[in-house]
């Protein structure tokens, strides 16, 4: 069973067969506002429909999760356009499937722009990702704080700028007005506005303004924290950093992997920032030796070497390391892998490694039994009882499994972080589900909610 967030204007003009599908196959419509055209069209085809205006966003995603937990195809009618701003449909934390049918393509005809081009899509309210780079269609509603708010960040745009603004999206007082920015208020009815592209302020310009605030933070009347930091003080910071955009890749947010993609460029500022202060190198000098390295290192684009294929390119790759080298070859294949790499990761680039030169099987069916094979033996060790043979035959297992992993194109370190993750979700599902402390519960009535749980997903 599934749950559907559909995305409509008044007109039902653009409702397609695959959305009307949608509808038909529901236990129940739910309205997120009180839609007069799609209410009258399901009291004509006798669709079962409720009304949702005066239920909050956390009840109404609270109650479509039930219903489809309890086997029902729920359809939410948003809010508010798109859907992706409707708060309810955030909290389904994109456990629905989201239809605008003709959404794009009416706003286009009506306002005559293109918005399949690098426009970013932002909340009114909160302009959370306007891009004053970029074209922006900001959607309603809006009030007098969030047009002001809207203005002030629109402070350096030229004199007489000007937007596009729709009234009523989707009504029969339907309006485009183009108008100065200036001119622009909250107004009844005022649903979306479009904000063309002012001009393109290069990313260079961008890492420059980065490094002018950390200069300022680490200066005498800078902040004390980041004037007490170290180069060993933030290695654990870059960690922790690179791990949460790990985690938003995973989570499928690109505002959140936009974020976690900042911070780490933080840490390389902040990183540089030192070097410079004590003389060693600037955040300039990192950033031309990694351009002149990657020039270098790829002469079937930047050069007349013709490489046909990702071996060729791969191969090509490890000359161009080993002349970097100054032609010294290290002791052993295995050289250069960071010994501080997580375990997963390390074992997997080891296994890499030594698979260059042919110290591999021929297929996963190999690995696989080598898999069994190390299972067999775990379980030798564990009716001797030996804790340190179980140790090393774990540990035995697991690369074997990683190696699996290789073979299969899985990196094992992202596929366990998704995996505990999932747990994670399941196991918070149960927490806030039990009607009883986790302590008196049985086994058996926590894997009812873990049922339930992963119906929700």
């Amino acid at each position: 069973m599934a749950i559907s967030v559909l995305g409509l204007v008044d007109s039902l003009e653009n409702l397609n067969l695959a959305v009307w599908k949608v509808l038909t196959s529901a236990h129940c419509v739910y309205l997120g506002r009180d839609h007069a055209a799609l209410r009258a069209k399901l009291e004509e085809e006798e669709l079962a429909y409720e009304l949702w205006a005066e239920l909050a966003p956390k009840e109404r995603a609270e109650r479509l999760l039930a219903h489809h937990g309890a086997g029902e195809n729920a359809v939410y009618v948003a809010e508010k356009l798109p859907p992706e701003t409707d708060e309810a449909v955030r909290l389904l934390k994109g456990k629905g499937k989201i239809y605008c049918p003709g959404l794009l393509e009416y706003l286009e005809e009506k306002m005559g722009v293109d918005l399949r081009r690098g426009t970013v899509f932002v909340e009114g309210q909160t302009l959370a990702g306007f891009n004053p780079s970029l074209p922006n269609l900001l959607w309603g509603p809006f009030d007098r704080e969030s047009v002001a708010k809207l203005k002030e960040r629109a402070v350096t745009f030229p004199a007489g700028y000007r937007v596009k603004a729709c009234f009523h999206l989707g009504t029969s007082c339907e309006e485009i007005e183009e108008r100065e920015l200036t001119a622009v208020d909250a107004e009844p009815g005022l649903s979306c506005l479009y904000l063309p592209q002012v001009g393109n302020t290069g990313a260079g310009e961008k890492i420059e303004e980065l490094e002018r605030v950390m200069a300022r933070l680490r200066s005498e009347n800078g902040c004390p924290w980041d004037r007490e930091q170290t180069l060993q003080t933030l290695q654990q910071y870059l960690i922790e950093e690179a791990y949460e955009v790990l985690d938003a890749l995973a989570q499928g947010d690109p505002d959140a992997h936009c974020e976690e993609l900042g911070d780490v460029l933080l840490q390389i500022v902040f990183q540089s920032r030192i070097a410079f202060e004590q003389g060693q190198f600037s955040l300039q000098d990192v950033i031309a030796s990694e351009t002149e390295k990657m020039i270098r290192r790829h002469p079937h684009v930047f050069g007349q070497l013709a490489v046909s294929s990702v071996e060729g390119v791969l191969e090509n790759w490890e000359k161009i390391k080993a002349k970097e080298r100054g032609g010294v070859k290290r002791k052993s294949l295995l050289d250069g892998i960071p010994k501080g790499l997580p375990a997963l990761a390390r074992a997997y680039k080891i296994q890499d490694k030594a698979a260059k030169v042919g110290f591999q099987w021929d297929d996963v069916k190999g690995a696989l039994v080598k898999v069994d094979e190390e299972l067999d033996e775990l379980k030798t060790a564990l009716e001797e009882g030996e804790q340190a043979a179980v140790e090393e035959e774990f540990g035995d297992l697991l690369f074997a499994l990683v190696n699996v992993a290789r073979y299969l194109s899985v990196y094992p370190e992202i596929a366990l972080n998704k995996t505990v993750g999932k747990f994670e979700r399941r196991f918070r599902y149960i927490e806030e589900h039990a009607e009883k402390p986790l302590e008196e519960m049985t086994l058996e009535e926590m894997d009812k909610l873990w049922d339930q749980a992963k119906l929700s997903e």
